[in-house]
């Protein structure tokens, strides 16, 4: 005999039969509240099917010279209705920003993406056609974009010639990324300034080589001879990053500074505080490795690696050590 598992029912809402999911208390959504707040889940929006100026009108009382708006507003405190046409053809939820659609009506534009419409009267729910204008001010005509999509009228007039804060466009300055947009360099490198707290104006701006033309780091070692490798950005000096790194774990693992290291190899005399081997940089097992309680986190010498291992597999355990001594004594060769 097959198993067969039956299909799960679509969840339907009770009140208004879209299908829904979860449901709560057998309504959807938006049904369920409207039933919270209004005690019914009835749509009980006045907004007509059809959007008209003289509706919006009707909906506004007057004081003074504004029309005040007694309807929905938005989150910003902007007057809104929903798109009654669009819910019943599509069952797609839209709001309409009125002063924006109002302004659109009045003056026959498509208002541009991220152009904004102020109210001169400074209330934010007067829609008086004459307290609304748009800012920038929208042209008589509308602009044709450009290929890069802008707009031939926010360009300036000397845009080719140098950027927005006056630097000219040359070979120094001007870099253009792989989808062709511009930047400038100088500005660039001024805001990284600014952002660390360097005035710009004390500094002398000129422009960081190509990677492929420095042949050196920062601190004078040589690529050629020390090595390199490249990060996606700029070439990186391996000894100065093995510094850096070893900087950032003695300062992470143990919290102390490379002088600390160094002034603890010094007062060892450059030998591990067990077996008095002298360290060796170059040698795996005589590098110098800082030996800390494991259990308290305190620092306590400098050991070679051999020493500082046989530590960490006898767990710090005194009574082992001492045994293994006993040990090595007991099966000690006869002289």
């Amino acid at each position: 005999m097959e198993n067969f598992i039956p299909a799960k029912a679509p969840s339907i809402c009770s009140h208004c039969g879209d299908e829904y999911r979860p449901l709560r208390k057998k309504l959807c959504q938006p049904c369920y509240k409207r039933q919270a707040r209004y005690g019914t889940p009835e749509y009980k929006d006045k907004a007509p099917t059809v959007l008209t100026v003289e509706w919006v009108e009707s909906q506004c009382r007057e004081d003074g010279d504004c029309f005040i708006w007694e309807g929905t507003t938005s989150k910003e405190g902007n007057p809104q209705t929903s798109d009654r046409e669009l819910w019943e053809a599509q069952r797609i939820n839209r709001q309409i920003i009125l002063h924006r659609w109002l302004f659109e009506q009045d003056h026959d534009v498509i208002l541009r993406k991220g152009q904004r419409v102020t109210r001169t009267c400074g209330k934010n729910l007067c829609l008086a056609s004459e307290h609304l204008s748009a800012k920038p001010p929208f042209a008589e005509e509308r602009e044709v974009p450009t290929k890069t999509g802008r707009v031939e009228s926010r360009h300036r007039p000397d845009s080719d010639e140098k950027c927005a804060n006056g630097h000219p466009w040359t070979e120094e300055t001007l870099h253009i990324d792989p989808n062709g947009r511009r930047s400038c360099r100088r500005c660039n490198a001024e805001s990284k300034m600014r952002a660390q707290g360097i005035d710009p104006a004390t500094t002398e701006w000129r422009r960081r080589k190509p990677a492929e033309e420095i042949t050196e780091c920062s601190k004078g070692h040589k690529y050629e001879e020390t090595g390199f490798y490249f990060n996606g950005e700029a070439r990186v000096c391996i000894p100065c990053f093995s510094l850096k790194e070893r900087k950032r774990w003695l300062r992470v693992l143990y919290g102390l500074t490379i002088e600390d290291f160094e002034r603890m190899l010094a007062e060892q005399d450059l030998k591990c505080a067990i077996c008095a081997v002298e360290f060796d940089p170059d040698e795996h097992d005589r590098k110098p490795v800082v030996d800390h309680d494991h259990s308290t986190g305190v620092v306590r010498e400098l050991l070679c690696h051999k020493c500082n291992l046989a530590l960490g597999h006898f767990e710090d355990d005194v009574t082992r050590l001492r045994s293994a001594i006993d040990y090595l004594i007991k099966h000690a060769p006869l002289s």
